[in-house]
């Protein structure tokens, strides 16, 4: 059940739409830093997780060895091998058997032992390096409430057994510390495992100080790799190691953290949860209930009333977190203590049932499934979240039976999974749960019988039932691993269903279950049970037969309880781990989170399938597969009614990457050979080319960033492998264990970015238009010449995606041309994240829409090509793509005109993230060819490394006027101190015939701004403020514009800027709760300088709209020539926003306008609305002829469009660009694609205006 998405895509031509719209924007507090979402909001409508925290407060938690009894014989501890944490320290070696665990809870001189976390992150306090004072129990000496004295009533214990003396009240939280006697720091590691002894105890070294043992003996292993115990446990085999003073702090703050399970564990826990904050949802407990026996006083145990929230403080109940909670979960975690048994499966049933709670009547904290609402909009339950349990727990699991419900279903037994939607009438899954079946054995083998019990049917009874029945089932499928064999090999057709896929649909890495459910992570410490982790996971999922293993009986206080643990894992989707050390403890845990926040669900049913038409009737549409981020880019003809063909001619993505091809239900061969691709990058310096994106032709700095792993950061040697990666070689991703991210297709997703045809030169310049002297007037080529000898140019699809490219794609095959990797992608370790094995998340890369333009300089026209890469970066990039077909790298190399990036490119420190922050000019200065680049938007939340946030875009934005020959910076023009602005839009470009003198863009403060160009100077280029939709400084920001202004002719000025407000980037903009009204306006352009400036709304004409049904109509004031334009409000639904520039239809005096609505801030059922109308571009209002040509009351004057109702179905609603808009047959109307029923009627379409309208697209 992969979701999969079509964007309303493009094949015209010219200047890209800012692809944003429009809702409610902070005041001025906020400004400079924007909500933005990598993909559109309403389909990325992240649900933050439930996770439920387990902590084993059993009596064995208070030990100082890992483990009940010693590895390989299960023997008593005693020997000096009690005292290695490792069998021999000085082995580094992984795969050296030597390195393997001894007692992991024991001093390791290769681990660095930091202290805890406070709930802020700040650190707890060193240990005492001089060893003469340390704590017994540092977290109880330091902790913020309860915290126990300096000095205290117990001894110091030089001895790594827990101190009798110390644990009078049967709790690991020790009284304090004491000084040893004198300056002895004699440090005894009882071989025998005596209890603890205080002063001048025998120690190896005369004198004193701490050591540690280590294995020095022969071979400890046979032919097979057993170990032979023997040998091992030989006391004459292991030799005392003196701790160095170098090394007293490290061992110190062990002895004072990490000396018993219990330390070690918590402090592991406060350091991986104290990063967590508002992404995720926590409730804890301890595996004993509070009291238990009139002891346990600091246990708590999941119950009704149970609150679990945003691991934040607020001192609000009603919102994102609850009241301290932060602090009473590091609070508790400080003063877990340990007693009693073992009872993870009754805990375990706990954390299930807490996922049961609630229903439609209590909304509040205490319901798993409440969320909080936004702005004052009520909260709701949210059915599509999803669960997790973390476990983390030191022995095999025991306690009564009786207080263990017996779970149903067990895996014996056959179950029909819940529907998916309505549980009554929702979709059937396509497989139902058989204890017989193949690829499914790996759940219900065990031998030589099952055991009701166990916390394997505990745990596939929490996955396999619905928890809440009540609520839609709308949870995400999650479909990592797409292998289509048992053994991990095969792999699922480009865009199939992986759902549809027996092998992949039971895969135990995967979860496709789409109703309430918890999936379990099983941590365990220090033990082993009778199977081999991981190892023997191919002989339990593999066919019965010679090699296949079962899972044995589970009992309890056995090693069997262990594989038990693992077995429960399996069973609901989730994870087991065997820790041996603090530091995997920590790399496990943050491990676990990660994997809890890569599921977060991008929750919609959404498809929006549009495109326009190329002169032959073909359009191309791209889209993506939400499990995995693939992508896709169709070629597909049109019906006679104007609708899409359901039949596609190609997909570019299956075509590159080869095999069975779900689109066109063809086999389209081997694919693209990696080595044959033409892949090249920027030198990522100002006008400087490009070269080869291979290995050996990167620079250094390129290289240093490639060879960082994709999820730590941390420095590694896989940097070649991961280019090899970018450029299709899958040996790193299609074995077993990959060490790289699995793809089904080569394409990386196509989100935001629409695709660009380009064939014959388009611009229709005159041969004559040129200025005298200039070098387009005095060439001998002249642009007729151009046109003529490039009209039978190779027709190209230019795209960009989400895998760190722009795509070139020959339009007529859907083979792939070439493409272009910006270094800003591999700068900010983009290009590394996407390599990352485990994500799933979407890493944004190339992911705009490219602007085409022809131009004159370096002695010849040209057609070129800026790009640039939204959420990918802080960059803009220029290729010559005269000949787009391209045929090798180091041609393409030579094309790369330059590349800027933000914070990178000298003169670009306020350049943000550029959303369609391009466009191109030719300018007076110099007879210059330009590019004019908006300064975006500085987002509130990233990981970017080259991210930062110049102080003055906070309250300023920037428009950067860029040489197009050379990538220089001709001038930064900043918009004047002292009036908010930033996250400025699209630049429009205005001008007589061919040369550019104004350059209009709105900001999201809500100004519109002209920017001067006039001059051969450009000291006189300036920014005035032309025109503001606010009134004072508590309203900045309510009418955001995020849309390229369009002019249209005007009877009175110079033109009319017409554009709408509001935004569509982030989470915030998904409610219309709150949301101000939001409006259209014309604003009369007066000419620079003019004192017209800056225009109020109080100065504007109002139109009044209305709606009957579903019809739309508007009035038809006139606009005298005191007033200073127009405007009219989206009063009609709460929260619709214009989403898209305005499309000028007849030659400038007609405007076809599209709003958004989303559906709603339930991420779970999301969806958008929106309305489609014509107005008169000189007043707002309707034109004075019919619009429509169909329908009893759209042909009526006044009637100017419809409100489309949302749904999840296909959209004719636009988020980006324009909609898709369609000539039938040269006569007869216009219909709008996808949306039938309403026809434009035929005299507001020009032949004359399409090729205006491809210029506005």
């Amino acid at each position: 059940m992969n979701i999969q998405r079509f964007i309303d895509l493009r094949v015209s031509a010219s200047s890209a739409a800012l692809l944003v719209a429009a809702v409610l924007a902070s005041p001025a507090a906020q400004a400079g830093r924007v909500d933005l979402l990598a993909t559109p909001p309403d389909i990325t409508a992240s649900v933050d997780p439930n996770l439920a925290v387990s902590f084993d407060d059993s009596g064995s938690m208070a030990w100082t060895y890992l483990g009940d009894k010693r590895p390989y014989d299960d023997q008593a501890w005693s020997g000096p091998w009690r005292c290695a944490g490792v069998i021999d320290a000085e082995v580094t070696d992984r795969s050296n058997p030597a390195s393997r665990a001894m007692n992991g809870v024991y001093y390791n001189p290769n681990i660095t032992y930091s202290p805890p976390l406070f709930k802020d992150g700040s650190s707890f306090p060193q240990a005492d390096a001089t060893l003469t004072a340390v704590w017994q129990d540092g977290i109880a000496a330091n902790r913020p409430v309860n915290g126990v004295g300096a000095t205290g009533t117990v001894s110091y214990a030089n001895n790594p057994d827990t101190p009798a003396d110390a644990s009078a009240s049967g709790r690991t939280n020790l009284m304090g510390t004491k000084p040893a006697t004198g300056t002895d720091r004699r440090w005894d590691c009882d071989a025998n495992g005596a209890t603890a002894t205080n002063g001048t105890g025998s120690n190896p070294f005369a004198g004193g100080g701490p050591y540690y043992y280590r294995y020095t003996g022969p071979s400890f292993v046979d032919a097979s790799g057993n170990v032979i115990t023997a040998t091992l446990y030989n006391t004459a085999n292991w030799t005392a190691v003196a701790v160095p003073a170098s090394q007293y702090q490290n061992f110190a703050n062990w002895y004072a953290y990490y000396r018993t399970r219990t330390l070690a564990a918590r402090s592991a826990l406060s350091r991986v949860f104290g990063s967590l904050g508002e992404n995720i949802r926590v409730a804890w407990q301890t595996i004993w209930p509070k009291n238990y026996n009139g002891s346990h006083a600091w246990s708590v145990a999941f119950d009704t009333n149970t609150i679990i929230s945003n691991l934040t403080d607020t001192n609000n109940t009603g919102f994102a977190a609850a009241n301290n909670f932060r602090t009473n979960f590091f609070n508790w975690l400080y003063q877990v203590g340990a007693r009693d048994g073992t009872p993870d499966r009754e805990a375990t049933q706990r954390a299930g049932n807490l996922f049961k709670a609630g229903s439609a009547s209590t909304l509040n904290l205490t319901n798993p499934y409440f969320q909080p609402g936004i702005g004052g909009a009520a909260g709701r339950e949210l059915s599509c979240r999803q669960n997790f349990h973390v476990l983390v727990t030191d022995g095999y699991w025991n306690g009564t039976n009786g207080n263990v419900a017996t779970p149903s279903p067990q895996v014996t037994g056959a179950v029909d999974l819940p529907r998916t939607g309505n549980g009554t009438t929702g979709t059937l899954q396509p497989f139902n749960y058989s204890p017989s079946d193949a690829e499914s054995r790996i759940y219900w083998d065990v031998k030589p019988n099952d055991y009701d019990k166990s916390l394997a049917n505990v745990a596939f009874s929490y996955w396999a039932n619905d928890l809440r029945t009540d609520l839609d089932n709308t949870v995400a499928p999650y479909f990592p691993d797409k292998s289509t064999n048992l053994d991990g090999t095969g792999t699922l057709a480009a865009g199939a269903d992986p759902a549809s896929n027996k092998v992949v649909f039971f895969n135990p890495a995967n979860d496709p279950a789409t109703w309430q459910h918890v999936v379990q992570f099983m941590v365990a410490l220090g033990i082993d049970g009778t199977l081999r982790f991981p190892n023997d996971f191919a002989a339990l999922r593999g066919p019965s037969g010679t090699g296949a293993k079962s899972w044995p009986t589970p009992a309890a206080d056995q090693r069997s309880a262990v594989d038990d643990m693992w077995h429960a894992a399996i069973n609901s989707r989730g994870a087991y781990f065997s820790a041996s050390n603090p530091t995997e403890l920590v790399n496990y845990l943050t491990e676990i989170i990660n994997s809890i926040l890569v599921r977060r669900s991008a929750s919609t049913a959404l498809t929006s399938s549009i495109s326009t038409l190329t002169a032959t009737t073909q359009g191309y549409a791209g889209g993506y597969d939400s499990s995995d981020w693939s992508g896709f880019l169709f070629r597909r003809g049109f019906q006679a009614n104007g609708q899409p063909s359901d039949t596609i001619v190609w997909d570019a993505g299956c075509i590159l990457t080869g095999g069975q091809c779900n689109a066109t239900n063809s086999n389209v061969g081997g694919g693209r050979d990696p080595n044959s691709r033409v892949i090249a990058t920027s030198k990522g310096t100002t006008g400087s080319g490009g070269f080869a994106f291979r290995w050996a032709s990167l620079s250094t700095a390129q290289k240093t960033a490639l060879n960082k792993d994709g999820t730590t950061g941390a420095t590694d040697a896989y940097g070649e492998k991961r280019l090899d990666w970018a450029r299709g070689v899958r040996t790193q991703e299609t074995s077993t264990n990959p060490t790289l991210r699995r793809r089904s297709s080569l394409l990386g997703a196509i989100v935001n970015s629409r695709p660009k045809y380009l064939s014959a030169p388009e611009s229709d310049y005159k041969d004559d238009y040129w200025p005298a002297g200039s070098a387009e007037a005095t060439s001998t080529q002249k642009y007729s010449n151009f046109v003529e000898s490039n009209r039978t140019r190779t027709p190209t699809v230019f795209v960009g995606s989400n895998d760190g490219m722009l795509h070139a794609f020959d339009a007529a095959t859907g083979a792939e041309s070439w493409a272009f990797v910006p270094n800003t992608v591999i700068a900010n370790g983009r290009m590394t994240k996407m390599t990352a094995t485990g994500s799933t998340a979407l890493v944004p890369g190339v992911d705009d829409t490219a602007v085409t333009a022809d131009m004159f300089f370096g002695g010849g026209w040209r057609t070129m090509l800026v790009g640039s890469t939204r959420m990918g970066g802080r960059g803009v990039f220029a290729i010559d793509v005269t000949n787009p077909a391209i045929g090798s790298e180091g041609t393409l190399a030579s094309k790369v005109q330059w590349e800027i990036t933000g914070g990178i490119t000298p003169g670009f420190d306020n350049l943000g993230y550029t959303y369609a922050s391009a466009n191109t000019a030719r300018v007076r200065y110099n007879n210059k060819w330009v590019a004019v680049i908006s300064s975006g938007y500085f987002p509130k939340d990233t990981t970017d490394p080259l991210y930062s946030l110049p102080a003055a875009s906070t309250d300023q934005s920037s428009l950067f006027v860029v040489d197009m020959e050379t990538g220089a910076l001709i001038k930064e023009i900043r918009t004047p101190a002292g009036i908010t602005s930033y996250g400025l839009s699209t630049p429009a470009v205005a001008g007589p015939d061919p040369i550019v003198t104004t350059v209009v863009a709105g900001d999201l403060a809500g100004n519109l701004w002209r920017f001067d160009l006039s001059s051969a100077d450009t000291a006189q280029w300036k920014a005035e403020l032309m025109f503001k939709t606010y009134t004072g400084l508590t309203d900045i920001g309510k009418l955001p514009i995020s849309v390229e202004p369009i002019l249209f002719r005007d009877p009175v000025a110079d033109g009319i800027w017409l554009f709408g407000t509001g935004k569509f980037l982030g989470a915030e903009d998904r409610t219309n709760a709150g949301v101000a009204t939001q409006q259209f306006f014309g604003i009369r352009d007066y000419g620079a300088g003019s004192t017209n400036y800056p225009i109020t709304i109080s100065q504007l004409v109002v139109q009044d709209m209305t709606q009957s049904g579903n019809d739309r109509s508007l009035t038809q004031l006139p606009v005298p020539a005191s007033n200073r334009g127009w405007r009219f409000e989206l009063d009609e639904r709460a929260g619709e926003r214009d989403v898209v520039s305005a499309l000028d239809i007849d030659n400038g005096t007609t405007a076809l306008l599209t709003t958004l609505l989303p559906k709603g801030d339930d991420p779970c059922d999301p969806g958008r609305s929106g309305s489609i109308m014509i107005v008169n571009a000189a007043n707002g209002g309707a034109p004075d002829r019919p619009v429509f040509s169909n329908g009893s009351t759209q042909t009526a004057i006044g009637v100017v469009g419809r409100f489309v109702p949302g749904g999840n179905g296909e959209s004719p609603i636009p988020i980006s660009g324009s909609p898709s808009l369609l000539d039938l047959k040269g006569g007869g109307g216009i219909i709008i694609t996808g949306l039938t029923g309403l026809t434009i009627n035929d005299p507001y379409w020009h032949r004359g205006a399409w090729r205006n309208l491809l210029d506005k697209l």
